[in-house]
């Protein structure tokens, strides 16, 4: 159903999360200071929060590409700030023919074999797989 447009690199912007995950992290404690501790209210807390957030993802999944809220989304950013330098994808360029067979596969439209790093990678490893040099590993 997704139209699999390229997923804009606005979005991937740092000057676009932080603000979308202090307003949801914000939203989301204001509403739990709210229910002054009562376990049922706590939980409907997560549960519209969940609902929030989904409903966004598959908004941005039809009308863009279906990783479009994953390159932005709260937990996504967190994961970028905690998980900097760990488990990263490594390139061997003596190996690579540059055949763009990885870049195809990886669902959040990275360049994959000149990733250098690149946070936003969410270890699939759908281009290791597809390799057929293997020039890629984790």
């Amino acid at each position: 159903m997704s139209r699999k447009l390229q997923i804009p690199s606005i979005l991937r912007s740092m000057w676009i999360r932080v603000p979308i995950f202090i307003v949801l992290m914000g939203f989301m404690v204001f509403r739990i200071v709210q229910t002054q501790g009562v376990a049922d209210k706590v939980g409907m807390v997560f549960v519209t929060i969940c609902l929030l957030t989904t409903s966004v993802a598959i908004l941005f999944g039809i009308v863009i590409a279906p990783r479009a809220w994953c390159s932005f989304c709260p937990m996504g950013t967190m994961q970028r700030v905690a998980g900097q330098g760990r488990y990263m994808l490594l390139v061997d360029k003596e190996k690579c023919i540059d055949c763009g067979k990885c870049q195809k596969v990886c669902p959040m439209q990275l360049p994959v074999n000149e990733i250098l790093n690149n946070p936003d990678c969410i270890k699939c490893a759908r281009c290791v797989e597809v390799c057929p040099k293997e020039a890629l590993s984790f």
